[in-house]
This record gives structure tokens, C-alpha cells and sequence, in this order.
């Protein structure tokens, strides 16, 4: 991709100004700022992924000159209390662009994080740091997709395609500071490898990461009718293992029981910091999507016959937010049924004095 030379124009005042990234354009006032290409969030974009299509339309220096005009510094993330000045500069409605960014609450109180107007139990659940990409739909729709920030989305399920999270041509590991949406740090066009995404084995998916990305993709954006379309949706994420089970489920109540069968396998702790060097996230989250399908296996052959040893205060600890008050009927009764039998094993009824929520359990012994 060429490199482009000409600076952003800054509609100031009604006047254009040339820019180019210096001290004095952090002395602008961040509300006089506008922008000549202005556009709306797509369907599905993530809320980062705008920002950034933005800052290359734009011709600006990427997401770092964008945050530092919103008082941040190149490593924070934008989230919903961005939303007002993005929209004010690039042209999208707040709204939408405040839910696609999402927010993240710490410090007052339960910890609570959201995404497309989601609530997420943990924090790691979004992967805000490590972007991947399908190059194909990069080159097909040029934008980033709001199921990629999920951490355990590592496949497409519209082109079949192992999401990737470095250069197909320097090899190095994508950042949200690339230039665009489909370009590289180093000046690679990632759309130019559309062609060449699954040049070696271990770059095709597995039928499970393929469904797993249909049933969050889904899921996020579930219609809110019962119509042909859901009925369609609901027959793809047909399936042994793992998808059998996460038919019906939240976004939020499928995520935390996935990780619960992960660690009952004894991978995809991500609350455990290992002092190896660490797996790619990308890596890491196929790994524990395969730990949870070994799992979910056992479970649909035989209920009572699993036995979980690794790891059971997590493993309890992720069930237990699936049977919280607001959670859905279907992530309760999944979550109360295999913490049931946990119990039974291990008669630990000192965990229903820990989470308030497990006194349901007295109901199913």
C-alpha cells in the first residue's frame, strides 16, 4: 500500500487547515474539530474498528491521534464516553456508536463490562488489546466486525476462514495503531492475501470454531422476533458438543459456561498468569474452545459421569454468575444442573455461603 504523504484537512472554524501530527494540535479545542468524511456505523462494525476506518479516510495518524485529541493516552481504549465527540467529528449516530464501543465500569462496586449492548461478567471475555481480522471480509466490506473483540471468536462463519492476528507479509502481530482498517504497520494491504488465507494447515478452523463464531455473531445480535430467520440460524448452530449446549443461551451466560468446561479441563484459565512466555491470545482461545468441547462431550454422553478436578473454585465461581438474578432462564437452568451434580461429588456447601445465588441448588438435591 502506498504511503500517503498528502496531511489531514481540519475544517476549523470554516476554514481548512492543513495537519500534520505535532504539539500544536494537542493545544486544539477537541469540540471545534470536524472532519471532512463523515459516515454512520455499520451493522456489526466494532466501535474501535470505526475510529480507526475514520482516522484513514480521514488521512489522520491513526487511532493515537484520535485519542490523544480525547485527552487519552495511545494504550487506552475507547469506550461509550467517547461516543460524543466521535460522533461530533465522524458523523455516526451516539447511540449506536456508544454501544458498538462499549463500556467498562471498575472501582463502584460489581465490575461490570458491555459490548453491543452486552453485560460481560469478565474482563477478558473481550479481547480489546489484540485485534484479529478476516482478511476476506476486510476485503469484501472494509471494516472491522464487533464479534472479533470477543476472545474466544477466532473463525468467520461467513467465509470459513481462521480470523488472523498478525501480517500475512512482516509477521508481526496486529495493532489497533495500524494505519487502517486492512492495512499494516509496515505498509502491507491485508486485503491483497484475501486469496491466500489458509495457505498452511493450521490455518483452517475446526467445524466447532466456525459455529462457535455463528453462535456469537448470533447471539450479539439476536432479532428480536421469532421470524424464518432465527428458526434458520438456530438449525446452523445445530451440533455435538459444546453447541448443543449453547443453543438458547446469552452471550454472556454461553461465554461464562464455556470457560467454566475450559478450566474444568484444565486449559483456558485466563485469570492464572503463567511466568512461561504466553500463548498468542489467538492460540490460546482455540485451545480453550477444544477443552470445553472435550468436555461438553462427556457431559452429553453422560451427566453424572464427568468428575471435575481442575480447578473447581473457578470453575464454580464462572457457574455461579450464570445463575444471577438477571440472567436468563436458560443460563440458570444449564448452570444449576452442573453445579448440582458438582456438589453432589464433592459436598462443598461452604460455596452456597460465598455466592448467595447457589441457595437455588437446594431445589435440585
Amino acid at each position: 500500500m502506498p504511503r500517503r504523504t498528502r496531511p489531514a484537512d481540519v475544517l476549523l472554524g470554516g476554514e481548512h487547515i492543513a495537519k500534520t501530527p505535532s504539539i500544536a494540535s494537542l493545544l486544539l479545542d477537541p469540540e471545534m474539530l470536524d472532519f471532512p468524511i463523515k459516515d454512520q456505523i455499520r451493522t456489526y462494525e466494532s466501535g474501535q474498528g470505526y475510529a480507526l476506518r475514520m482516522a484513514f479516510e480521514n488521512q489522520l495518524n491513526g487511532l493515537p491521534q484520535i485519542k490523544g485529541w480525547l485527552g487519552k493516552s495511545r494504550y487506552a481504549v475507547l469506550d461509550q464516553a467517547d461516543a460524543r465527540l466521535l460522533h461530533r467529528w465522524f458523523g455516526a449516530d451516539e447511540g449506536a456508536l456508544g454501544k458498538a464501543l462499549g463500556q467498562t465500569t471498575t472501582g463502584v462496586g460489581y465490575e461490570t463490562y458491555t459490548i453491543a449492548g452486552h453485560s460481560l461478567s469478565r474482563s477478558y471475555f473481550i479481547n480489546r488489546s489484540y485485534p484479529r481480522v478476516c482478511i476476506q471480509c476486510l476485503s469484501a466490506y472494509g471494516f472491522c466486525a464487533c464479534s472479533w473483540d470477543l476472545s474466544l471468536v477466532v473463525a468467520c462463519s461467513i467465509h470459513g476462514t481462521l480470523l488472523t492476528d498478525h501480517c500475512p507479509h512482516c509477521q508481526r502481530q496486529l495493532s489497533w495503531h495500524r494505519p487502517g482498517p486492512d492495512a499494516c504497520i509496515c505498509g502491507c494491504n491485508l486485503s491483497s492475501h484475501a486469496n491466500h488465507a489458509t495457505e498452511q494447515p493450521s490455518d483452517t478452523p475446526s467445524a466447532l470454531e466456525i459455529k462457535f463464531g455463528e453462535w456469537a455473531s448470533h447471539a450479539m445480535y439476536r432479532p428480536d422476533t421469532t421470524g424464518e430467520k432465527t428458526c434458520l440460524a438456530r438449525q446452523a448452530l445445530d451440533g455435538d458438543g459444546l453447541m448443543q449446549f449453547l443453543r438458547g443461551m446469552s452471550l454472556n451466560g454461553g461465554l461464562l459456561f464455556t470457560h467454566a468446561l475450559a478450566c474444568a479441563a484444565g486449559y483456558g484459565d485466563l485469570e492464572t498468569h503463567d511466568r512461561r512466555r504466553p500463548q498468542r491470545p489467538l492460540k490460546k482461545a482455540r485451545r480453550s474452545l477444544s477443552s470445553a468441547n472435550q468436555v461438553a462431550r462427556i457431559l452429553s454422553k453422560d451427566w453424572q459421569s464427568i468428575v471435575i478436578t481442575e480447578r473447581p473454585s473457578v470453575v464454580i465461581h464462572l457457574l455461579a454468575d450464570c445463575m444471577a438474578a438477571h440472567m436468563p432462564e436458560t443460563d440458570r437452568s444449564l448452570a444449576n444442573s452442573l453445579l448440582s451434580t458438582m456438589f453432589f461429588q464433592r459436598r462443598k456447601i461452604g460455596w452456597k455461603s460465598r455466592f448467595p445465588q447457589l441457595s437455588q441448588l437446594e431445589l435440585f438435591e
